[in-house]
């Protein structure tokens, strides 16, 4: 009875006749929902330096709009709302959904992109026929590519942005996982290479959890813990899963922060943000802080970074926002902390704005606060930055802060964010999931709009990044040739 009356609702609220399915009417509603909230405080909709923005929001809808009749499922809703978000090419502009399926379809091995390859890198214990070999590379699949399965099936529902590295390695295991996350030809057959020899197999689907496939799925980094440890003679590694620690977390990481002045004169210590999709960069900024001395690390970036600024739409829901935003980093950096008083000085600009203006997040750097003379770092150590094709958002900013500063980044390439930034989420009329909104725009920051950083010659790393034990090996090996 309770989901008669639910769709019954649904029915009532939506502008779409009785006509449509209940699952045509969910999904409208829905999508008239994404759009009045992105026009109504994304900041892309009033720059002017980024027409593209407009112009998908509006053609983007009515292609979704246009193809609602073809919707008879949750799979549909879902689909529908992705392909619109996808064409954002936006990280930050996403959709979390809590209703999927925990069900879905593998024909028993995994792939991973690997360099310029594709290659099998996991497969079930057993299977009814004949699995490629761990090692073999993928060439294609019912004549296709598995770069042209990844553009025309899996990316125009997940994100449009197929020339970047850290897509093509976060989204390749998904060409051959079933999910309803795409509607795509269910392929049969493969070919593949090893050891110089060629080899045609079928495919036999099979249905698993999806847990058990992400089990499978070595391109998924499973670590959560922060931690320093020494992984050999001087050398030290810092683990740094995230910036948007939980509370036991901060403490973890405060503590990390505080010990690096002891590190100081390490040979080498690494910064490993594998698995760090970003959250609050103050936290990065607070590391290189500890470990080269404010006055080195201002001194560096004012130069390189002094003439960016970063302008909020003043919506009514975004400077709401930016208020909660004043509690929020005054309880994990402190009410007298620089960030906290920038904040409440952005909240106040706010309110006195409109959604149709752009308000300047701080004053940008003058001339004057730009020194000839650097001041001394205060750290002789190797500083190295790790990244995986995860990092973003928080997570790049930590890359803008070290990289200046001399840190050698090895890894594989970092994913990349657009001018747009600082999301707020919002739940959709549906109760499937969430909307995440960015409410700012940068301008003249150094990194450009989806630029990714990529790991120079012998320090990409294009194995399984996420095997620790190798890629410290790895790691020690590269020093060691330097």
């Amino acid at each position: 009875m309770k989901k008669i009356a639910f769709f019954v609702c649904l029915a009532v609220s939506s502008p779409l006749d009785a006509a449509h399915s209940p699952w045509q009417q969910l999904a409208k509603a829905d999508l008239d929902f994404i759009y009045q909230n992105l026009k109504d405080n994304h900041p892309g909709v009033i720059d002017k330096q980024n027409p593209e923005f407009n112009q998908w929001l509006e053609n983007g809808y009515r292609q979704a709009v246009d193809s609602i009749e073809a919707v008879s499922d949750l799979d549909g809703v879902l689909n529908i709302q992705r392909k619109y978000i996808a064409g954002f090419a936006d990280g930050h502009v996403d959709l979390s959904f809590r209703h999927q399926r925990t069900r879905l379809q593998w024909p028993g091995f995994i792939i991973q992109k690997q360099g310029v390859d594709t290659v099998v890198t996991s497969m079930a214990d057993e299977w009814p026929t004949t699995l490629p070999p761990i090692g073999a590379v993928l060439k294609q699949c019912n004549g296709l590519t598995p770069q042209q399965l990844l553009v025309q099936q899996v990316l125009p529902y997940h994100i449009l942005l197929p020339e970047l590295t850290a897509v093509q390695i976060n989204y390749t295991p998904l060409i051959l996982r079933m999910d309803g996350s795409w509607q795509g030809e269910l392929l049969t057959e493969c070919e593949f290479t090893y050891q110089n020899n060629h080899v045609v197999l079928p495919l036999h689907w099979r249905t698993t959890s999806r847990q058990q496939w992400l089990q499978h799925n070595e391109s998924v980094n499973t670590n959560q813990d922060f931690r320093l440890e020494m992984f050999a003679p001087e050398h030290y590694w810092i683990s740094l899963p995230t910036f948007t620690p939980s509370v036991p977390q901060q403490s973890q990481l405060q503590q990390i922060t505080a010990e690096l002045e002891a590190l100081k004169h390490a040979k080498v210590i690494v910064f490993d943000v594998r698995g760090n999709g970003g959250g609050n960069s103050q936290w990065g900024l607070d590391l290189a802080i500890a470990l080269f001395g404010e006055a080195h690390v201002y001194d560096r970036l004012l130069p390189i970074m002094g003439r960016g600024m970063a302008y909020w739409r003043a919506s009514t829901q975004n400077t709401a926002m930016a208020a909660e935003i004043v509690q929020e980093v005054a309880e994990q950096f402190g009410e007298d902390s620089d960030i906290t008083l920038e904040f409440k000085a952005l909240a106040s600009r706010m309110a006195q704005h409109t959604g149709k203006d752009l308000v300047p997040q701080s004053l940008a750097a003058t001339k004057a606060d730009i020194k000839a003379e650097l001041s001394p770092s205060l750290t002789s150590a190797r500083v190295i930055l790790l990244t995986d094709a995860v990092c973003a958002s928080a997570c790049l900013d930590f890359a803008d802060f070290l990289l200046p500063l001399g840190a050698l980044h090895v890894g594989q390439p970092t994913f990349a964010d657009t001018v747009y930034m600082d999301i707020r989420t919002v739940e959709l009329p549906s109760k499937l999931g969430s909307l995440s909104i960015p409410q700012k725009v940068y301008r003249n920051r150094p990194r450009g709009h989806n630029e990714p950083y990529i790991p120079a010659g012998k320090w990409y790393y294009q194995s399984n990044i996420n095997n620790t034990a190798l890629l410290r090996d790895w790691l020690l090996q590269q020093l060691a040739t330097e």
